[in-house]
């Protein structure tokens, strides 16, 4: 019933935007999860929304921090919002790292060979320097566009699915602010009205 509700499908258009618009609010959202105890947050990419599973997906170094602490607190938060549509999106998730390798590949193409270098530091993602450092190995320069070299990276890559749980939408609008959950439990949407 409520997958069909106009708040609901606002949100399912406002991930679509945020996949398809590199310049809408919705492209980035803010990352939550527990990390040594402690909750970390950062701004991440959205790169896909599987609809039928009702997750969002995000890329990642597989030697990240964030990565680790997901194999042992799968909880996490995914917050968008837009002050142009004046609509926050906050999902409590279950966060997995996607086994599939020909699902991960699949992604793995649709990044660009320039952006691949990200995945192709000599240390981990949050490792301490003793300068400053973009990580990169210094032949990088020289093969910066060699499909090969960038193809190294790829053991590096991993693919995030963030399940949605539950939905809480904030709508903000000078005739009155609305806000509803929506609860996903075994392919079933339940709403109920918040109180802004």
């Amino acid at each position: 019933m409520s997958t069909q509700h106009p708040l609901f499908l606002r949100f399912l258009e406002a991930l679509r935007e945020g996949i398809s618009d590199k310049s809408s609010d919705f492209h980035n959202f803010a990352f939550s999860n527990l990390t040594d105890g402690r909750v970390a947050s950062r701004h991440l990419v959205i790169r896909d929304f599987i609809e039928k599973n009702c997750s969002i997906i995000f890329f990642s170094d597989l030697r990240s921090p964030k990565i680790h602490s997901i194999l042992e607190e799968k909880s996490t938060t995914c917050v968008f919002y837009s002050k142009e549509a004046e609509l926050q999106i906050r999902a409590l998730t279950f966060s997995q790292i996607i086994k599939d390798d020909s699902l991960v590949d699949g992604y793995w193409e649709s990044v660009p060979i320039f952006s691949r270098k990200a995945y192709l530091t000599l240390e981990p993602p949050s490792s301490i320097s003793d300068e400053r450092t973009d990580g990169l190995p210094e032949e990088y320069e020289r093969h910066a566009n060699s499909l090969s070299y960038t193809s190294k990276a790829r053991k590096n890559f991993c693919v995030v699915e963030n399940v949605i749980r539950e939905l809480d939408l904030l709508s903000l609008s000078s005739k009155g602010h609305s806000r509803a959950k929506f609860t996903v439990q075994q392919g079933s949407v339940q709403m109920d009205w918040l109180v802004p």
